[in-house]
């Protein structure tokens, strides 16, 4: 009797596990082409900088893209979140001004990051370097 419970118990585990739904997660996504700023670029931080992509699912829908600058210690120095209503659009067009004022010149990683209505996430990412331009 304690047996068959056992089993019971491990069978409903492994059929509820199963049935869970990972995101999956897909970085260098093809879907994602970021136009600004380019790979290894430097930028001068006296100016605004523009971050623009273009995200292109296939078979899927953007439900929102999240846009983060991360220092070289991978610590988050600039994050906007974008829910977009955009079931059915082939092409979501991304597009962000961004001022950051650094004490010496560093390296900077932007993460764009989409997730679709299947519940993917895909990512793109492109690091950059800020310089520092004190008047």
């Amino acid at each position: 009797m304690k047996t068959n419970r056992i089993i019971f118990v491990i069978t409903t585990l492994i059929i509820a596990l199963g049935s869970c739904k990972q995101n999956d997660i897909t970085k260098d996504s093809p879907m994602i082409t970021v136009i600004s700023p380019e790979r290894n670029q430097d930028l001068k931080d006296i100016t605004a900088f523009n971050v623009e992509a273009i995200i292109e699912p296939k078979n899927a829908s953007v439900i929102r893209y999240y846009i983060r600058i991360l220092d070289s210690e991978k610590r988050p120095v600039f994050e906007k979140k974008v829910d977009c209503n955009c079931i059915g659009e082939k092409r979501v067009n991304v597009k962000q001004a961004i001022e950051y004022d650094v004490n010496q010149s560093t390296d900077l990683l932007l993460r764009l990051s989409a997730t679709l209505d299947d519940r993917t996430i895909i990512e793109e990412e492109v690091p950059f370097k800020m310089i520092d331009t004190h008047i």
